[in-house]
C-alpha cells in the first residue's frame, strides 16, 4: 500500500509515546508492577516491530488493564461499580464532504473501575453497552474506554483516552473499531446510600475521532472509509443515571 510504512512507522511511535505516558503515571505512585523488566521490554518490542497497527492498539488498552490490575495491591482506593444510564444525546457527523446533525434518546448498562494516580488524576476504564431507541437504524453499541479523568473541580472533569467500539448497525462488518476521544463533564452527584448515587451530567465531546490514518480501511464500514476529510463525531449528552459502587 503507497504510504503504508510511513503510517506504520507514524502510528508506532504515537503507541509508544501511550506506553510511556502509561509507565510514568503508574510510576507515580512508586507501584511494584508484576516483572517490569520483562513486561515493559515486550510491549516496546511489540510495538516497534509489528506490522499490524490494529493488533497494537488492541495491546496497548490490553496492556492498561494489565498495568491497572498488577497495581491493585498497592491502591486502597480503588472503586468498581455497575451503573444505569439513560439520556439525550445530540451528534454532528462530518465526512465524505457533507455534515449532519442528529438528536437520539439512548439507554445503556455499563460496569466502571476508577484507579486513583494522583490528587486529582484518575485512571477509569469501563465496558458500555448503549441502545438508541429513537434512531432511524434500530442501534446498539458496546464500547471499552480507557479514559485518564483530570477533576477540574467538583463538578467539572476533562476526560481523555483510547476507545474501541463496535456498532451493529453494520452488521457486515467484523471489526472493533479503534477511537481516540476527548471530553469535558460537568454534573451533579448525590448518594442514596453508602453503595447506591446518582449522577446528572453533561458532557461536551471535544473530539471523538477514528484512528482512520494509521489503520487499513474496513470498506464495509463507512466509518473507516478513506475517501474524503477522516470521518468524525462530536456528541452533546445530558445524561442521568444510576450507580452502584461495590467499594
Amino acid at each position: 500500500m503507497p504510504g503504508g510504512g510511513s503510517n506504520t512507522e507514524a502510528a508506532n511511535k504515537w503507541l509508544h509515546f501511550g506506553y510511556c505516558l502509561l509507565q510514568w503515571f503508574f510510576s507515580i505512585k512508586s507501584i511494584k508492577l508484576l516483572l517490569p523488566e520483562i513486561f515493559f521490554p515486550l510491549i516496546r518490542i511489540y510495538f516497534f516491530y509489528s506490522m499490524n497497527v490494529r493488533q497494537s492498539i488492541y495491546l496497548l488498552l490490553i496492556s492498561g488493564l494489565l498495568l491497572m490490575a498488577s497495581a491493585m495491591p498497592a491502591l486502597g482506593q480503588v472503586s468498581f461499580g455497575l451503573r444505569l444510564t439513560s439520556g439525550a444525546q445530540i451528534s454532528y457527523f462530518q465526512a465524505w464532504n457533507h455534515h449532519s446533525v442528529g438528536t437520539y434518546t439512548r439507554m445503556g448498562l455499563g460496569a466502571f473501575m476508577r484507579v486513583p494516580l494522583k490528587e486529582k488524576v484518575v485512571l477509569q476504564p469501563e465496558l458500555n453497552y448503549l441502545t438508541y431507541p429513537s434512531a432511524s437504524l434500530e442501534s446498539h453499541t458496546i464500547s471499552l474506554p480507557i479514559l485518564l479523568t483530570f477533576r477540574i473541580s467538583s463538578d467539572i472533569e476533562i476526560e481523555a483516552g483510547p476507545s474501541l467500539l463496535r456498532d451493529f448497525r453494520f452488521g457486515n462488518s467484523s471489526d472493533v473499531n479503534p477511537y481516540l476521544n476527548v471530553g469535558a463533564n460537568t454534573g451533579i452527584n448525590f448518594w442514596f446510600s453508602k453503595h447506591w448515587s446518582g449522577n446528572v451530567r453533561f458532557t461536551y465531546e471535544l473530539i471523538r475521532r477514528t484512528i482512520d490514518d494509521y489503520l487499513p480501511a474496513d470498506y464495509e464500514d463507512p466509518l473507516l472509509k478513506t475517501e474524503g476529510p477522516e470521518p468524525g463525531y462530536r456528541d452533546m449528552l445530558l445524561t442521568t443515571s444510576v450507580r452502584y459502587t461495590f467499594r
